[in-house]
């Protein structure tokens, strides 16, 4: 899903590692067009586990201790494509 949002993790493209203390550096901005893309690939995600609702969201991110790896393609100066995610961590 292409995104024309400022999230200077995704915008470099390639995979970016993000856990509960990565997202404490971001500006309030910036972890708001985060969460946007985040919670639309756990949406996705769901969809395509057959799932009845999402299990990843950065607020279920923000409190625990899993780690969510996103691949980012870089589109332009301003716009990236989120093409997928792997969340990792104990299930509790």
């Amino acid at each position: 899903m292409e995104y024309s949002l400022h999230v200077p993790l995704l915008l470099e493209g390639g995979i970016s590692t993000i856990t509960s203390d990565s997202l404490k550096t971001l500006k309030r901005d910036e972890l708001e067009n985060l969460r946007v893309a985040i919670d639309n690939a756990g949406r996705r995600s769901a969809i395509a586990q057959g799932l009845s609702a999402p299990i990843t969201s950065l607020e279920k991110l923000k409190y625990s201790d899993h780690t969510l790896h996103i691949l980012s393609e870089r589109i332009d100066f301003n716009k990236f494509a989120v093409i997928g995610i792997i969340k990792s961590g104990v299930k509790t």
